[in-house]
């Protein structure tokens, strides 16, 4: 009914039913992709195929990130889910070094990011969780990292050895 203004809109739970179905399927024709106003516009999953690419071609990466193999995986399924990369050993195929677990959005995911990757880390028995955002924070945040610490210090206790790292995104690609 009204044209000029959007205050004039009802929201009823038929108008947020139709936002949240054209939302999604926007996001699957790849014509959508949530962020802020001063962010870039990618999606996780270009973040994750064009990191995926640089580590296989990128020596300078794999040596900064320490890792030997020039095979990875952004498919490998886990019990409890799919990691975002995994480096693979060539001769047995198996989850190597570390997990990568990406997220576009800043502090707030990196909690999920964290829990994701030691649950993948844990089942596939490696050492190292990386964490990789696309923004902010330029540096692992402290609230968080104390967290991370302390588990990993009672994991370590009980023979378990998980480390958690952090790297933003833009600064890999520039390796």
């Amino acid at each position: 009914d009204t044209v000029a203004t959007k205050d004039g809109i009802v929201n009823t739970s038929d108008v947020e039913q139709f936002e949240e179905d054209f939302e999604e399927y926007l996001r699957k024709h790849g014509v959508y992709v949530r962020g802020q106003s001063t962010s870039q516009k990618i999606s996780e999953s270009v973040m994750e195929s064009n990191l995926l690419k640089k580590l296989k071609k990128s020596t300078k990466l794999r040596k900064y990130l320490s890792i030997d193999t020039r095979d990875f995986d952004n498919q490998y399924t886990l019990h409890c889910g799919i990691p975002d990369i995994v480096p693979l050993d060539e001769d047995t195929r198996k989850i190597t070094n570390c997990v990568f677990e990406l997220k576009k959005s800043g502090k707030e995911s990196l909690w999920k990011a964290s829990v994701q990757g030691m649950s993948y880390a844990l089942e596939a028995e490696v050492e190292t969780v990386l964490l990789v955002s696309l923004f902010e924070p330029s540096e692992f945040p402290s609230d968080l990292r104390k967290k991370l610490d302390i588990i990993s210090q009672k994991l370590l206790k009980a023979g378990i050895v998980l480390n958690f790292r952090y790297e933003q995104y833009q600064y890999l690609m520039k390796l």
